[in-house]
């Protein structure tokens, strides 16, 4: 499989680090025929899902991306104003006497 990741290189300033890439490309593949087989065992499957993770985070690395921004649950997020529409048991609705419709 290493020569299906050298066809794929193109003039990058960086030709390695999109080897490395598509090298965990493949191994990624790889554990997923392996953790799709049936015969697999369940330990060996749970191991393929683990490398499959640090693969993931090996890839993020390489394309240089940072890490999620933690969320920070320490302070209550301000609550939004309720919106002023009505309910339909607030009551009667309060019609102007000039929109009422005379009678005929």
């Amino acid at each position: 499989m290493v020569a299906l990741a050298s066809q794929h290189l193109s003039p990058n300033t960086r030709p390695k680090r999109k080897q490395a890439f598509l090298q965990a490309v493949d191994l990624q593949r790889t554990l997923f025929a392996i953790a799709s087989d049936p015969l697999t065992k369940a330990g060996d499957v749970a191991k393929a899902a683990l490398a499959w993770e640090r693969l993931e985070e090996r890839k993020r690395i390489l394309r240089m991306k940072p890490l999620p921004k933690a969320v920070d649950v320490s302070k209550p997020k301000a609550k939004a104003p309720k919106s002023e529409a009505m309910h339909p048991d607030d009551g009667p609705i309060q019609v102007h006497p000039a929109h009422t419709p005379s009678p005929q």
